[in-house]
C-alpha cells in the first residue's frame, strides 16, 4: 500500500479510552486483507471513531453512522465510507486560516446513502452540491478553512468517480 492511499479499516481494538494513542493494532480491508500502518498512527476518538493516519494529509474515517468529527490537526483529506443514512459530519476543529479541506465521500454497495453538513460548513448562494448516490462512487468536496469566521468556505465539488 502507498503511504497516500486511503483504505476502509476495521479497528480491532475493545475498551479503549477515546483519545488515547494505540500501538501495535491491526487494520484489515474490507476482503479481510492486512493494511499495513508501518509508520502510521491509529487514535480512538470520542463517538467511536478510529482514524487511521496514512500520511501527514490523509485520514480514513471508519463508522456505521452518527456524527463524524473532523480532526483538522491530522489531517487536510478525510475519506468517509457511507454505509448508512444521515452521518453529520461535524464543525472542523484545530483548524488553521486558509487550511484546505477536502472529502472523499465514497458510496457502499448499497448506495444512495447522505450526509448532513454542521452548519460551520459554508455553501454560499449556491447551496450544498447533491452528492453521487450509486453504488461504489464517490465525491470530491473541498473546502477553505476561514479563521475569521470560524466557517468551512465551500471552494468546489467534483462529483461521481469511481
Amino acid at each position: 500500500m502507498t503511504s497516500n492511499k486511503v483504505m476502509q479499516a476495521t479497528l480491532l481494538v475493545q475498551d479503549q479510552i477515546p483519545g488515547e494513542e494505540i500501538a501495535n493494532v491491526a487494520f484489515f480491508d474490507g476482503d479481510g486483507n492486512s493494511i499495513d500502518l508501518t509508520g502510521g498512527v491509529a487514535s480512538v476518538i470520542s463517538g467511536g471513531v478510529a482514524t487511521q493516519s496514512l500520511s501527514p494529509h490523509t485520514a480514513g474515517v471508519v463508522q456505521a453512522g452518527g456524527h463524524v468529527g473532523v480532526d483538522a490537526t491530522i489531517a487536510n483529506v478525510f475519506e468517509l465510507i457511507l454505509t448508512a443514512s444521515g452521518w453529520h459530519i461535524d464543525a472542523p476543529t484545530g483548524a488553521n486560516d486558509s487550511q484546505p479541506i477536502t472529502f472523499r465521500i465514497r458510496q457502499d454497495a448499497t448506495g444512495s446513502r447522505t450526509v448532513v453538513w454542521d452548519s460551520a460548513y459554508d455553501f454560499g448562494a449556491a447551496g450544498a452540491p447533491t452528492l453521487s448516490t450509486v453504488a461504489h462512487k464517490f465525491d470530491l468536496i473541498q473546502f477553505s478553512y476561514d479563521y475569521t469566521s470560524s466557517k468551512a468556505c465551500f471552494v468546489k465539488a467534483s462529483l461521481g468517480f469511481g
